[in-house]
C-alpha cells in the first residue's frame, strides 16, 4: 500500500507557498514539485536519502534573497494532509481478519518523522512492515524497490494486491513482481477483497458438494 492512498499530498497548496520565494520553473525542474518525471530533482534526491539539512541548503541556493531555513521547512510541510480515522479503522479491520498489510512509500526523513509524530500508535498497529524509499535508496516505480520488498515479504504474487494512487507505480508493481495492481484507493481495495472472498466461498461450497 502506498502512503498517498491514506494521505493525499496537497501539491497545489505546497506549490503556492514555495512561490513566495522560488519561481515556477525552479519549483518544477529543480525542486521537482508536481513533475511527473522527478528523477534528478531535489525531491527525488531527498526521497532517496539526501540529508534534510542538505536538501534545505540546496533549495535555498535556488530561492530569492532573504529566504530562510524556516521558510523552506514551512513550505515543504504544506504538502502534508491528514489521514482520516476511517482509514486506520479499515486497515485494522483487515488485519484483524488475517490480512497482512505493508506500506511502501516514496518519502523522506522529514515527512516520515512528521507522519510518525502525528499518527503513532496507529502506524505501529496498522502495518506488518514498512518500506521507505529514503531508507532503501530507491524510489517507485523502479524495479529494484519492488523486488526488494517482494523478497522481504515473501508473498504469493497471485494473492498480493498492490494499492497505489499513481498508475505508473501500479503498472511497475505488476510488471516487475506480478502483484495485482488494479486498486487505487481504499474503496477499490475493499471491493476487490469482497469479490475475492465471495469467489473463495463459492469455490469452497462447490468442493463440499
Amino acid at each position: 500500500m502506498d502512503l498517498g492512498v491514506l494521505m493525499k499530498p496537497d501539491i497545489s497548496r505546497c506549490r503556492n507557498v514555495f512561490r513566495r520565494f522560488m519561481d515556477d520553473r525552479s519549483i518544477y525542474q529543480i525542486l521537482g514539485l508536481d513533475n511527473p518525471n522527478p528523477k534528478g530533482t531535489l525531491i527525488d534526491a531527498y526521497n532517496r536519502g539526501m540529508r534534510t539539512e542538505t536538501f534545505i541548503q540546496e533549495v535555498l541556493k535556488h530561492s530569492m534573497a532573504g529566504t530562510s531555513k524556516m521558510d523552506v521547512i514551512f513550505a515543504w510541510n504544506n504538502i502534508l494532509s491528514d489521514i482520516p480515522d476511517v482509514m486506520w479503522e479499515q486497515i485494522k479491520d483487515l488485519r484483524s481478519k488475517g490480512y497482512r498489510i505493508f506500506l511502501l512509500a516514496n518519502t523522506n526523513s522529514w515527512h516520515w518523522f512528521d507522519t510518525e509524530m502525528r499518527y503513532d500508535p496507529h502506524i505501529e498497529e496498522s502495518f506488518d512492515d514498512i518500506f521507505l524509499s529514503y531508507e532503501m535508496h530507491s524510489c517507485k516505480p523502479e524495479e529494484q524497490i519492488f523486488k526488494e520488498v517482494d523478497i522481504a515479504i515473501g508473498a504469493d504474487p497471485k494473492r498480493t494486491i498492490y494499492v497505489d494512487d499513481t498508475t505508473v507505480n501500479r503498472e511497475a508493481a505488476e510488471r516487475y513482481v506480478g502483484w495485482r495492481s488494479n486498486c487505487w484507493n481504499m474503496k477499490s481495495l475493499l471491493m476487490e477483497i469482497e469479490a475475492n472472498e465471495l469467489a473463495d466461498a463459492i469455490v469452497a461450497q462447490y468442493k463440499k458438494k
